[in-house]
């Protein structure tokens, strides 16, 4: 058995900073929010050599961000502000963790939506591929934070997931 997959053929949670949205729920983001730009500032892989915190993200179409959710976290969400001020439409996927410190700073700048239920995301596997986790979903709550779009405010959405 392998320790950091546990025998199960993905990463557990506390293993990995690398959650993959599934399609279906970006599906839905992108027809919501959407069309998304096909740049990544996230993406993963990661191609060697390429930081999305220090390239400019594009403006003429929103831009899709579901980074990884390790200690960086913060900077990810201050970069996506900072591109919606240059005028980057942002949309992130990210944990609902309303009692930290980049969520009390930047939830008041961006629109936010809770999501119901809780994502089932993909995890990564060992060598860059992605397997769909068998444990029913995230074990936190997720959110989506929009830079750009208009006022300030919060509401709660329901995306369709599986």
């Amino acid at each position: 058995m392998d320790a950091a997959t546990s025998g199960r053929g993905y990463m557990l949670p506390s293993q990995t900073v690398v959650w993959i949205t599934p399609p279906r729920l970006k599906h839905a983001m992108n027809a919501h929010f959407g069309p998304f730009s096909s740049f990544d500032p996230a993406p993963y892989p990661r191609p060697a050599g390429f930081d999305g915190l220090t390239v400019s993200w594009p403006i003429d179409m929103p831009v899709y961000v579901n980074p990884p959710y390790g200690l960086e976290l913060r900077n990810w969400v201050a970069k996506a502000y900072a591109e919606s001020q240059r005028g980057a439409r942002v949309v992130m996927l990210l944990p609902s963790r309303t009692g930290v410190a980049w969520f009390q700073h930047y939830a008041t700048k961006g629109v936010v939506f809770f999501l119901a239920g809780r994502v089932h995301f993909l995890a990564p596997t060992p060598g860059g591929g992605v397997a769909k986790p068998q444990n029913g979903g995230a074990t936190f709550d997720s959110l989506l934070l929009l830079f750009g779009y208009g006022p300030p405010h919060m509401a709660t959405m329901v995306l369709p997931q599986d």
